[in-house]
C-alpha cells in the first residue's frame, strides 16, 4: 500500500479541512454547493460530457461520485472535473473496493487527490444469506434491509475501524453513508447507533443522508447535536410524506417541496463542523433529473438560514 510523502500527506489532510474554506456558490453553509452524480445517472449514461457541462453551468462547484464513471479512471475524472471547475474530494466505494481492493482504492484516491472515501452501503459478511433465486438486485437489497442482525453491524463497525486506520495512514478520511435500513430496531438499539458507539470517531466519520434518516422516522438535527464532530458531510435530500420505514423505500422530492425543514437542519449543520454537502435526489423526478437539480440549486441559493 502506497503511503503519502509528508508533504503530500499534509496537503491531502488539509484538503479535507479546507473544503469548508473553498469559494464560489457558497450557500447556505459557506461552502460550495455539491452534487452527488447518482442524481443524474440516467443522463450521464446517455450523454456524459453534456450532462457534466450542464451540472457546472447550473452553478454546482463540487461533485461526489465513484472512482470510475463513464469509462474514465479516477485520474481521468480528476482532470475532467477540474476542466469544468468542479471540486472532487469525496468518492463512494463499494464492498470490493473497501475490502479486497483497498490498496488499489487508496492509490486511485491519491491519483485523484481525494480527501474522503465513503462506504455507501453496509458490508455483507455472508451474502449467500440474502441471495434471491432470481438474482434481482432489488430483492437482494430488501433481504439485507430485513435480515441484517446486530452481529452484522458489529462486524461492519470493526471492519470500518480497520479501513479507517489504513485510510488515515494514507492521508485520507474514511466515512460511512447511511440509508434507512440502519435504523431498524435490534433489541433496544439499531445498526446505526451500534456503528456510532463501536467505531473510532477519528477513524470513521459519517456522511449524513438527511432524506434517508428522515424516512426512517429519525431527526438529523438531533444526531448532529448529539454527535458533534462525527459528521463530515451531508446528502441534502428531500422526500414526500410517508409512514416511516427501514426498507429502502422513499419517494423523493425537489428541495423545499418535501417534508424536511431545511433552515432548521442547516442551522444545526453550521454547529457540527460539516466540511461538504451534496444535493442528491431519488427518482422518479417531477420532470427530469436535470430539471430537479436546477430547482434544488435555486432553492439552496435563496435559502435563508439566519
Amino acid at each position: 500500500m502506497q503511503i503519502l510523502s509528508r508533504r503530500r500527506f499534509i496537503a491531502s489532510a488539509g484538503a479535507a479541512a479546507s473544503l469548508a474554506a473553498l469559494p464560489t456558490n457558497a450557500d447556505p453553509l459557506g461552502i460550495p454547493i455539491g452534487l452527488q452524480l447518482y442524481t443524474v445517472q440516467d443522463r450521464i449514461q446517455a450523454d456524459f460530457d453534456g450532462t457534466l457541462r450542464a451540472v457546472a453551468s447550473i452553478g454546482y462547484r463540487a461533485v461526489e461520485t465513484g472512482l470510475n464513471l463513464g469509462g474514465r479512471t479516477a485520474l481521468q475524472l480528476r482532470d475532467y472535473f477540474q476542466s469544468l471547475g468542479l471540486i472532487w474530494k469525496s468518492a463512494h466505494i463499494n464492498a470490493g473496493e473497501l475490502q479486497d481492493g483497498l490498496a488499489k482504492t487508496i492509490e486511485q484516491a491519491h491519483q485523484a487527490e481525494l480527501a474522503y472515501l465513503v462506504c455507501a452501503f453496509p458490508i455483507i459478511r455472508h451474502p449467500e444469506r440474502f441471495a434471491p433465486a432470481s438474482k434481482d438486485i432489488g430483492a437482494f437489497a430488501a433481504g439485507v434491509a430485513h435480515g441484517l442482525e446486530l452481529d452484522d453491524w458489529k462486524f461492519n463497525a470493526d471492519l470500518f475501524n480497520k479501513v479507517g486506520e489504513a485510510a488515515k495512514k494514507a492521508g485520507l478520511q474514511f466515512a460511512y453513508h447511511n440509508h434507512n435500513l440502519e435504523f431498524r430496531s435490534l433489541g433496544g438499539t439499531t445498526g446505526y447507533d451500534t456503528l456510532l458507539a463501536r467505531t473510532d470517531p477519528g477513524l470513521v466519520k459519517l456522511e449524513l443522508d438527511c432524506g434517508w434518516m428522515v424516512s426512517a422516522g429519525k431527526d438529523p438535527v438531533e444526531y448532529l447535536a448529539k454527535y458533534p464532530g462525527r459528521y463530515a458531510m451531508l446528502h441534502v435530500k428531500d422526500l414526500k410524506a410517508a409512514p416511516p420505514n427501514t426498507e429502502l423505500k422513499m419517494q423523493g422530492a425537489d428541495l423545499g417541496t418535501g417534508i424536511i425543514d431545511w433552515p432548521r437542519l442547516f442551522n444545526a449543520a453550521k454547529q457540527s463542523g460539516i466540511a461538504g454537502y451534496f444535493v442528491e435526489q431519488e427518482p422518479p423526478y417531477p420532470v427530469s433529473s436535470l430539471d430537479s437539480i436546477k430547482a434544488d440549486f435555486a432553492y439552496l441559493k435563496r435559502l435563508d438560514v439566519g
